[in-house]
């Protein structure tokens, strides 16, 4: 619902704002460690398992 919003209102802006304001401030992540990543694969997997 909020693409549909954001993609029939950004045309009408006189001027379009910057990718930035768009998207606004983000911290950086900090690097995951192996573990984390096989701990979220391992989450991912048995979620979309049928």
């Amino acid at each position: 619902m909020s693409q549909a919003w954001h993609a029939a209102a950004l045309p009408l802006q006189k001027t379009f704002p910057t990718l930035s304001e768009l998207l606004g401030d983000s911290k950086p992540q900090e690097q995951q460690t192996p573990e984390q990543m096989l701990s979220a694969m391992q989450a991912w997997v048995s979620a979309t398992r049928h």
